[in-house]
């Protein structure tokens, strides 16, 4: 682990490797997910099949790791697809009422306070039929 509890491919391989050294292939997809890649049972059997044996070593994880990487979308495209099925006219603009209540209610698992949503909004304008862009929504949700 680093200081910032991140996973490193070194530990995880070395906590899931079996006492030769390699990594078994069934336990592959729950290793790449410690580090943050979130990939289905399928790509990495697919994945995995080009290399022989049952296991892979170091270099073959990493190689695993990478191709993970490079298959998942970015947060910004997932965000705004999760978004999009709000937008009813394709148009790009998902009324403030549903974020509101997405955000706020207990059922979604956020909770955030009717103040809390209040404050966040404060930096996106709605249009006059209460309608807010998408972009601008995911821009401010993806600020650090």
């Amino acid at each position: 682990m680093t200081f910032r509890g991140m996973a490193v491919p070194q530990d995880v391989f070395r906590d899931f490797c079996d006492p030769t050294g390699h990594l078994p292939k069934d336990k592959v997809a729950d290793a790449v997910r410690c580090l943050g890649e979130n990939p289905l049972q399928s790509e990495i059997r697919d994945i995995t099949n080009k290399f022989k044996g049952q296991g892979l070593n170091f270099q073959q994880f990493e190689e695993v790791v990478r191709i993970c990487k490079n298959m998942n979308q970015s947060p910004t495209d997932e965000l705004s697809e999760s978004l999009a099925v709000f937008d009813v006219d394709g148009e790009g603009l998902i009324p403030r009422s549903q974020i509101k209540h997405l955000i706020c209610s207990g059922e979604s698992g956020e909770g955030l306070s009717v103040e809390g949503f209040e404050m966040l909004m404060e930096h996106i304008k709605a249009n006059e039929d209460g309608m807010v862009r998408i972009a601008d929504l995911v821009h401010l949700l993806e600020q650090k």
